[in-house]
């Protein structure tokens, strides 16, 4: 509940930006732990406890205060996606920290889903001459 009350704390403050700007909260991105407690992913590794409660509340709190939320692990792939994205070395050894390919797949998939947002929305602006908007 306190990650809550800080996150609700922390954006109410921002009320006045919100007026003027969107605010886009990220979700947490999928990981891996050694330690036994939260999903098991069946090779060893385990989606860190209370991990997916965090993203909830994040959710929650995004609805609640009219911010947009970018789920990161959806967008890698879901649960134990962390597992997938280290056999394809796009993530270190330790499940947590990305590869610089796998910084480079992540920024492609969120510039993919503003552009499809911003489109969705009509606010997207012309391509420029010679290039095609994903």
């Amino acid at each position: 509940m306190a990650l809550k009350l800080d996150l609700i704390d922390w954006f109410s403050s921002l009320s006045l930006f919100k007026q003027f700007f969107s605010i886009l909260l990220l979700g947490p991105p999928d990981a891996g732990s050694r330690q036994a407690g939260g999903s098991d992913c069946g090779d060893g590794w385990y989606v860190p406890h209370l991990l997916g409660e965090v993203r909830e509340r994040q959710r929650r709190v995004a609805r609640e205060e009219g911010l947009a939320f970018w789920d990161w692990a959806a967008a890698m792939g879901g649960r134990c996606a962390a597992s997938q994205w280290r056999l394809g070395e796009r993530m270190r050894g330790d499940h947590v920290h990305f590869t610089r390919d796998g910084g480079d797949r992540i920024g492609g998939l969120i510039d993919a889903d503003f552009n499809r947002a911003l489109q969705d929305t009509g606010l997207a602006p012309p391509a420029p001459p010679g290039r095609r908007r994903p």
